[in-house]
């Protein structure tokens, strides 16, 4: 693994469609959907969305089944950037990747490789692109780029401009910055049950892994736990093992 950029895992082959015509920023509940699940550690963001667009539950709904404590099957679509074969999970509240059939978990997709892209394949690869560490793509110049492209979404106006400063932040923060202090991106893991999406951060400067959990339709997080990479651990790997092993606990109280 070099230096924790990305972290693989085979995945089965599920493929579910959702109408081609609806996938797309220009359709506000999908665009609703994506604020939502593909940005969750993103608060000042879900704090906006949640006070003027409450969640979108009939949406979800409708495209994943509201059985109780149903195990969802991603929707699935692909793309080509970078010259790879990258296809994006949507579940229910959050949002995963993989690049060539292999898991990606931290941030890993230079910006050269998004920023001719149309709308809609663009902001869809935004969480995983690591604009400053391969490009010098900072926080002013995202903001430019995604002033020029908002006009083309749903997003209605007079939260754009808000929408524009809050995810060039996270999308710039956390990254590799000229003064060395931080070592790499901030790395998010994310699982789901029926109602609650549950997260393992991974500060890399400070050695500590954040647990939170978050029950839907609410925005709120709860801070569970903080604790340090033990030695000679592979940090992704027990993180994964980690957030499942708090989520089985929780389940069983």
């Amino acid at each position: 693994m070099d230096s924790g950029k990305m972290f693989y895992q085979n995945i089965d082959n599920t493929n579910i469609l959702i109408k081609a015509d609806t996938m797309t920023m220009t359709y506000w509940p999908f665009l609703e959907y994506w604020m939502y699940s593909a940005f969750p550690q993103c608060y000042g963001l879900l704090n906006r969305l949640v006070t003027y667009y409450p969640y979108s539950m009939k949406w979800i709904n409708q495209v994943f089944g509201n059985e109780k404590e149903k195990q969802v099957s991603p929707v699935c679509h692909t793309v080509i950037a970078d010259e790879k074969e990258i296809t994006i999970l949507m579940y229910r509240y959050h949002v995963e990747y993989r690049i060539e059939g292999k898991k990606v978990i931290l941030p890993c997709l230079p910006y050269r490789a998004v920023e001719n892209l149309d709308n809609d394949t663009f902001l869809m690869l935004l969480p995983i692109v690591d604009a400053d560490a391969y490009d010098k793509y900072g926080y002013k110049e995202m903001c430019v780029d995604l002033h020029r492209r908002l006009p083309e979404m749903a997003l209605p106006a007079e939260h754009r401009e808000y929408w524009i400063k809050e995810l060039a932040y996270v999308l710039t923060i956390g990254l590799l910055d000229d003064d060395g202090a931080e070592e790499g991106p901030l790395c998010s893991i994310w699982q789901e049950t029926e109602d609650s999406l549950y997260g393992a951060e991974w500060w890399p400067y400070v050695n500590e892994l954040h647990l939170v959990q978050r029950k839907i339709p609410d925005i709120l997080y709860h801070s569970c736990a903080y604790m340090t990479a033990p030695e000679g651990e592979d940090v992704f790997l027990w993180a994964q093992r980690t957030l499942s092993e708090w989520i089985s606990s929780l389940n069983e109280k």
